[in-house]
């Protein structure tokens, strides 16, 4: 295997080892994120070539480092890119080859923080539609308490309304057996039984 042999090898185990680790990123996503940046940076300073898949692949792990918060390690690994576009390293190479990963280069360069931000912007929106879902929950919760508290209300006032009512009926009963002359006295047993109550 000559130069070139050993070229292609190294430039396709970089280009798996930009784009394998993203199978991990939900579990390691700060060690993937360096591990394919590396991996870039390298095949790109090196090799003077990057692959359509490692770019979305750095583009990917830098937006799940925006959405877990993590926008500044996202930014610092756009540097190697803003400065190997500021070096121009792909010059030596063939002009469309060295034309094509510049832009790469510089798609890195530019679009990393913005997919960081991407992800923090979705981060955002997220905690922002669970804060109303719980304040909603919080307003729907004290509604149904207030409620609760005046139909309890409500209760126990004509709880009293009617037990003073009986109470006056009982009274009043009791009052007209005992103060009614000549009362018959199935008349006088009726209102016994109503002041009794």
């Amino acid at each position: 295997v000559g130069l070139t042999g050993n070229l292609q090898l190294s430039l396709v185990l970089l280009s798996l080892l930009a784009v394998l680790p993203l199978s991990l990123v939900r579990s390691y996503p700060a060690t993937v994120a360096v591990i394919i940046t590396g991996a870039n940076a390298l095949s790109a300073a090196a090799l003077h070539s990057l692959t359509v898949a490692g770019v979305l692949a750095q583009l990917a792990v830098q937006y799940v480092l925006g959405l877990g918060g993590a926008q500044v390690l996202a930014a610092a690994l756009s540097l190697p890119f803003a400065l190997l576009a500021v070096l121009g390293v792909t010059a030596h190479s063939g002009r469309l080859a060295s034309s094509l990963t510049a832009g790469l280069i510089i798609v890195l360069a530019w679009a990393g923080p913005l997919a960081s931000w991407a992800g923090v912007a979705l981060r955002a929106r997220r905690a922002a539609a669970a804060h109303s879902e719980s304040r909603l929950g919080i307003a729907t919760v004290l509604l149904e308490n207030t409620a609760r508290g005046e139909r309890a209300r409500i209760s126990r006032e004509l709880h009293d309304v009617v037990a003073h009512h009986i109470s006056m009926i009982a009274v009043q009963a009791e009052t007209a057996r005992l103060t009614t002359p000549e009362l018959p006295p199935a008349g006088a047993q009726r209102l016994a039984a109503i002041g009794d109550m």
